[in-house]
């Protein structure tokens, strides 16, 4: 989602070159990051709880290869693609004096560093050791043969997928390496045919603005390494020491909770109301002149009776009534 935002921020700015470009190389190293995570639990047999995983690097060298690049290139380190698509959209920001919407994107470009290497050293670096939270198999006798030989499941049952899910995730990580710099002039000239360009005139400062945004990418990287690898900050006494800031983060600022509240309830009361509206309303309007005139048509259709005789006595009282009517009307004038 946090690249969805420096692709609007682009946008916004008018680095609609620099937008697309990021949403070309982010396809990359997203899917790579996405079929590594699949990469990963396939080797652990389908567990996603990261904090059951640790120092798979040893067992999984390709998916942990490839992770890492999809990792670099989202986290906007140079010379991968993110860096470059991200480059982009920070300079124009930067150039365009939008210095707001500048600082905020240098500060998830440290956030983005700092959550997915939060990934990087817990499941394949870290101080877990997979070997003890993922043990291996019991060995069963098949004919001389144990589990390994039937299952492949060695180093202490984490075992590296196969080719045929690993083929991907090699072509997405040197698609996210050489969709950047190679590519970055070519694209914009190719766009540059449909859509106006946004170049803003060179400011000083600007090189020295993205310098910026990479050395807090990068101490997002070391803080996470600091923390997860090396274990010289303690996150669960920082979550003791800020309770309310830490449950903020864990609830997702509550956005879900303000979405349901402002939105869907209300929406959801809306149309409740408006459903019994048209039951009770509207449909028994409808419901309620169709009920009358058959009630009326019932009790009319008692008269046609199908007898001469009783339609001659209508016709006799008809003309006795309108007889009475005007003897009634004579003898007032």
């Amino acid at each position: 989602v946090s690249q969805l935002g420096f692709m609007f921020l682009g946008l916004g700015v008018g680095a609609w070159v620099g937008a697309i470009f990021h949403l070309f190389t982010h396809a990359f190293f997203k899917a790579l990051l996405f079929l590594g995570s699949g990469s990963v639990m396939h080797a652990i047999g389908g567990d996603c709880d990261i904090t059951r995983q640790g120092r798979l690097a040893r067992h999984i060298p390709w998916t942990t290869t490839t992770f890492v690049v999809g990792s670099l290139a989202l986290a906007g380190i140079f010379p991968f693609a993110g860096f470059f698509s991200k480059e982009m959209i920070l300079g124009a920001a930067f150039a365009g004096h939008h210095y707001v919407l500048f600082g905020f994107a240098v500060l998830a470009a440290g956030g983005t560093a700092f959550y997915v290497f939060r990934a990087v050293f817990s499941v394949f670096f870290g101080r877990r050791d997979a070997d003890a939270l993922h043990p291996a198999p019991a060995a069963a006798s098949h004919g001389g043969h144990d589990a390994a030989d039937h299952g492949g499941h060695g180093h202490g049952g984490v075992h590296e997928s196969p080719w045929v899910m690993l083929a991907p995730l090699v072509i997405l990580a040197v698609m996210s390496f050489v969709a950047g710099w190679p590519l970055e002039h070519g694209f914009g000239e190719f766009l540059g045919r449909v859509l106006p360009s946004a170049e803003h005139a060179e400011v000083p400062g600007a090189h020295l603005a993205e310098a910026l945004a990479i050395v807090v990418a990068l101490g997002g990287l070391t803080f996470a390494w600091v923390t997860y690898q090396k274990g010289l900050v303690d996150p669960g006494r920082i979550a003791a020491s800020w309770p309310r800031l830490y449950a903020l983060s864990l609830n997702k600022f509550y956005v879900d909770e303000i979405y349901a509240a402002a939105i869907v309830r209300p929406l959801l009361a809306t149309a409740r109301w408006a459903l019994r509206f048209d039951l009770d309303v509207i449909d028994g309007i409808v419901n309620g002149v169709a009920d009358t005139a058959r009630g009326w048509g019932a009790a009319l259709a008692r008269l046609q009776t199908g007898k001469v005789r009783d339609y001659l006595l209508f016709m006799a009282l008809g003309l006795v009534a309108v007889l009475g009517v005007l003897l009634w009307l004579g003898g007032r004038t």
